[in-house]
């Protein structure tokens, strides 16, 4: 009887550990997927900044009128469009976890008000059905 209940306690210990065990690795793995996701898309965004004009971010670039629309400039600026649309969409279907999106989403939406990219939006807007949620993101971030 007392063995007994002994293989049934280290049973029940040896369930529990196996059960904590897998939890740790799959927080480890979601935090290392999450990790990877922000190399990449800091890769492909520093990528974009560097073809963007200098300074384009900064506030007083613009004092006095927009530059010309150009193939290359509207390009880039649909390379910023589908960078933001796949970062939301992993957001949007949980590839993204919330914290590293709420790091993310005020720069997104700083970056969305940008004259610029005002301008082209009104231009490239239908390559997005305008039932997306990408799109619909876009256009509440634009009437804040």
């Amino acid at each position: 009887m007392v063995l007994e209940t002994i293989i049934q306690v280290a049973t029940l210990i040896s369930v529990i550990i196996g059960f904590l065990s897998l939890m740790y690795f799959i927080n480890s793995f979601r935090r290392e997927l999450n990790m990877q996701v922000v190399i990449h898309f800091s890769e492909r965004f520093e990528k974009l900044m560097d073809a963007l004009p200098d300074n384009f971010f900064l506030d007083d670039f613009f004092q006095e009128e927009l530059p010309p629309r150009t193939p290359k400039l509207s390009k880039d600026i649909m390379k910023y469009f589908n960078l933001t649309a796949e970062e939301h969409y992993l957001y949007q279907n949980r590839y993204m976890s919330r914290k590293l999106w709420s790091r993310w989403e005020p720069d997104i939406k700083n970056a969305l008000k940008h004259p610029v990219i005002r301008r082209e939006w009104e231009k490239m807007k239908h390559q997005w059905n305008p039932t997306s949620e990408f799109r619909s993101f876009v256009e509440n971030c634009l009437e804040e």
